[in-house]
């Protein structure tokens, strides 16, 4: 006669085979379950970007100097590029810059890149020197462009281009408004229909550093209204009388 009692587990006996049969199952199950659920949640982050903060080694280039409303170098040659220029630490470079507006220089600072922008940490006025420019090269000149209401988010720059991951978002906020504080300048960052982001450096009504007007809309959702105008290969935001509205 079959036995047909219920197998019971004893822990000082071998697994019952039926059992255990089920508890195999059971694991490989939760294990999948475990997997598909850690694959969809890392997937629905936003990623923290591309950006490249180069510690390791210093670089050197050269080109023209601007310093308004930021410190920027405009380089020369086939592949020109407009850098902007900042201090080690959430600080301006503008200590090392202001007195050498529109000068040839020659700078030596760390790399901090993403995608098309590039800015470089300087570490003390012995990084930037004045070199002799090339011949019929000269400070780009500023090209104004359309008025336009834009939505995205209020960045610091450096931290933005890859200093911090992410450099963006409520997460980063506090680190955001003491960067701005400190010099470094604020960037509307706007999502592209294609997934990719486009930043926007902010200046005020008279052409200074916004650092003061977006200091409560940091790492927000907002739509900011301004005139646009381009400076190398830098778009900048003038910011229009109460142009500044919280989504």
């Amino acid at each position: 006669m079959p036995d047909n009692r219920d197998e019971f587990f004893v822990g000082y006996f071998p697994m019952p085979a039926r059992l255990g049969q089920f508890y195999k199952v059971l694991v490989a199950l939760l294990l999948c379950l475990g997997a598909g659920f850690a694959f969809w949640v890392s997937s629905a982050q936003e990623s923290a970007g591309k950006g490249q903060w180069n510690v390791a080694d210093t670089t050197r280039v050269s080109g023209f100097l601007s310093v308004d409303p930021y410190p920027v170098l405009h380089t020369t040659g086939a592949n020109p590029r407009s850098i902007m220029l900042l201090r080690q630490g959430k600080h301006s470079a503008g200590a090392f810059t202001d007195a050498l507006d529109g000068a040839h220089v020659d700078v030596t600072g760390f790399s901090i890149e993403r995608g098309d922008w590039m800015s470089m940490e300087l570490r003390s006025n012995d990084d930037i020197a004045v070199s002799k420019a090339p011949d019929g090269a000269s400070v780009p000149e500023i090209e104004p462009l359309t008025t336009v209401t834009l939505q995205g988010e209020v960045v610091d720059s450096k931290c933005f281009l890859g200093v911090m991951k992410p450099g963006g978002s409520k997460v980063h906020r506090a680190c955001a408004a003491l960067c701005v504080a400190g010099g470094i300048p604020p960037m509307l960052v706007v999502k592209q229909t294609d997934g990719g982001r486009y930043g926007y450096l902010l200046v005020d009504q008279h052409g200074n550093s916004a650092a003061d007007e977006v200091a409560h809309t940091i790492a927000m959702p907002v739509a900011i209204s301004g005139q646009l105008e381009r400076r190398g290969d830098l778009t900048y935001l003038h910011l229009a009388d109460k142009g500044i509205q919280r989504l």
